[in-house]
């Protein structure tokens, strides 16, 4: 095949900008911002970038020249870091670095960024005007936490790379039986429900009576 038809196709197949949904606009822009700098960064630091932070550190490294400075202003830090979490759950981003966790684009993240493929954020909680409640089920909950905090062990990872708290109040309180009903629980995607979904069925069965 000619060279410029291939690339030509290969250019045809890349996903518009308009072709994306919001949540899909936040996740390749803070994937953006993170290739954009020089130097690795930890979450909180780049969602100080994201929301526009007037903290020195901001002022000492540029960042605050940098073309993704505020540009989600419109959020809490908390609820970017989150956001930064959830791509991290999605397998975007990893952590790297000995003496601090940094942020490392993966290969799914390289190929949103090509416009590959498309991954959505999970949206702060808050942004649905629901404040969280206490769980019904506290002794669920509880074993859900317990059991989130042994995987982020064995996987080296914090436990809120595993599943966020509104997950596990949604688990304590659906109690889902299938891994179909998983899909309908808040934060869980395709990705974590094959990874984690036996075994969060697993905590939910042994508590049910």
């Amino acid at each position: 095949m000619n060279a410029a038809i291939e690339t030509m196709q290969i250019e045809n197949t890349k996903i518009k900008p308009d072709e994306l949904t919001f949540e899909e606009e936040i996740a390749l822009k803070i994937l953006e911002c993170i290739q954009s700098l020089k130097i690795p960064i930890g979450r909180t630091k780049l969602a100080g970038i994201l929301v526009g932070s007037l903290a020195n550190y901001i002022f000492d490294r540029g960042y605050n020249t940098s073309p993704y400075f505020g540009t989600l202003n419109v959020f809490s830090r908390q609820q970017v870091v989150d956001m930064i979490d959830s791509l991290i759950i999605e397998g975007c981003i990893s952590f790297g670095g000995d003496e601090y966790p940094l942020l490392v684009i993966t290969g799914l993240g390289k190929a949103v960024l090509e416009g590959a493929k498309k991954v959505s954020v999970t949206l702060p909680w808050e942004l649905e005007g629901k404040p969280v409640p206490p769980p019904s089920d506290k002794n669920l909950f509880k074993k859900l936490r317990y059991w989130r905090r042994d995987q982020a062990k064995k996987e080296e990872l914090p436990a809120f790379c595993i599943i966020h708290n509104k997950t596990l109040f949604e688990l304590s309180e659906k109690k889902p039986n299938e891994l179909d009903e998983l899909y309908d629980v808040f934060g869980l995607s395709t990705v974590k429900v094959e990874k984690y979904g036996d075994m969060i069925l697993n905590v939910i069965q042994a508590d049910t009576p």
